[in-house]
């Protein structure tokens, strides 16, 4: 489980979740300079919305239903 509110649970069910270590080839790729940092694409690999620091609750339930709505 990667949050306890139940609403942004189910929000992100519509999500694919993947955790890169800040250190890994990947994270360079993706231009990482921060963290934390949210990084969320559409199915065809476009970058929708990025997101650096820390990100309260609301934030991040705001955050997914825009990213959502794209």
């Amino acid at each position: 489980m990667l949050h306890t509110n139940k609403e942004i649970q189910t929000i992100l069910k519509g999500f694919v979740l993947t955790k890169i270590d800040a250190a890994h080839a990947d994270s360079q790729s993706l231009g990482t300079k921060y963290i934390p940092l949210m990084v969320f694409f559409s199915p065809d690999g476009k970058e929708l919305e990025r997101k650096v620091g820390f990100t309260s609750e609301n934030e991040l339930r705001e955050l997914l239903r825009k990213v959502l709505a794209k």
